[in-house]
């Protein structure tokens, strides 16, 4: 049997021909999920009575119940009965290091949770190994049953050599280096440094440099409102550690996508209630916002995953018929927008609706 990774699914350039083939009926599908309901995101509505065509790891088409049986025969069938199909989680920015696990185990507790691509900033491994830990790190990211790409450690070290003993210094040439060798190195990692940011720091822009002429999104990580303006100018994209209500919507007025990080409630990292009141309160528009969990200890993987987080953000939000919309939005906007940058929407989710 063939190991599941998004490496055994073909580019999508390589296989139109097939997929308008098996949507036309011309050919037959490799399998259909049949007596299922369909999360439509384009429509907004939940489609009763279908069955989903599958055919090189990629949907081809979703028909109404029994289309399949009506042309071939012996298609192989599996019964949802009567189960929902969904796009898959995008977790937009976490740190497997945090959880003290591989990339291979890090998948199993993620797709179980519903996650079925991420975006991870391996800083904590570059910080002790440098290059050599990022990619042994992308490495094994390629054997995970998971869509695992990278946003390349922009921060290392994290401090400077009075605060810290670092093993690893990734230079503006060594993330050059990283961008061009591997194709899963999407984004630029959160640029942690702001304070050297906002100041015009050298090495710094030499850095988001190195992610913009490649035209890569910078993950961001800034506290302080008054810090907001110069870090949007200088090229940052997200960022995560938007705290309250105020310097997110700070942060959406410059044009910063806020990814609404929900923690474990009982520590600090559980910022969403708090930023997400930019839009609950103060009226913002939720399109530049998606939801991720950043940290997550080992024994907290399976409690506090992706799909957590999604139900807490339920809790909080307005109007009860927008809920199922805005928690795909949330979930799939990120990926959408960092793939396009990168060439990589088709690779990222081998398999959606």
């Amino acid at each position: 049997m063939t190991r599941l990774t998004r490496f055994a699914v073909a580019p999508l350039h390589t296989m139109t021909r097939r997929l308008a083939d098996v949507a036309s009926g011309r050919v037959a599908p490799n399998l259909v999920i049949s007596g299922a309901r369909v999360l439509s995101t384009y429509t907004e509505r939940v489609l009763g009575h279908r069955e989903v065509w599958i055919t090189g790891g990629r949907v081809a088409a979703v028909k109404p119940a029994g289309a399949a049986r009506k042309i071939w025969r012996d298609v192989p069938l599996y019964d949802a009965a009567g189960g929902i199909v969904a796009p898959g989680l995008v977790d937009p920015h976490i740190h497997i290091e945090s959880s003290m696990v591989t990339a291979c185990a890090y998948a199993e507790a993620a797709l179980l949770n519903g996650t079925t691509t991420i975006f991870c900033d391996s800083h904590e491994i570059g910080n002790v190994m440098d290059v050599a830990g990022v990619e042994a790190m992308l490495e094994d990211a390629r054997q995970a049953p998971l869509s695992i790409f990278l946003t390349v450690p922009s921060t290392v070290p994290a401090t400077s050599a009075e605060l810290e003993t670092a093993g690893g210094d990734l230079t503006p040439d060594k993330i050059a280096d990283l961008f061009d060798r591997w194709p899963e190195a999407v984004a630029l990692g959160e640029k942690m440094d702001f304070v050297p940011v906002t100041l015009g720091d050298e090495r710094s822009h030499a850095i988001l440099a190195a992610a913009l002429k490649r035209g890569r999104p910078v993950s961001g990580h800034v506290y302080g409102r008054e810090f907001v303006a110069a870090y949007a100018a200088s090229g940052v994209t997200d960022t995560h550690e938007a705290i309250d209500r105020d310097i997110a919507d700070d942060l959406l007025d410059a044009g910063v996508w806020v990814f609404l990080r929900g923690g474990p409630p009982t520590t600090p990292w559980h910022s969403l209630p708090q930023a997400i009141r930019t839009v609950t309160e103060l009226g913002a528009s939720h399109k530049r916002t998606a939801v991720c969990t950043d940290d997550r200890d080992a024994d907290d993987l399976f409690l506090f995953g992706l799909d957590w987080v999604c139900a807490r953000r339920s809790k909080l939000v307005y109007r009860r018929s927008r809920r199922g919309r805005w928690v795909r939005c949330m979930a799939l906007r990120g990926l959408a927008w960092r793939t396009k940058s990168a060439g990589l929407a088709a690779a990222a989710a081998p398999i959606s609706c």
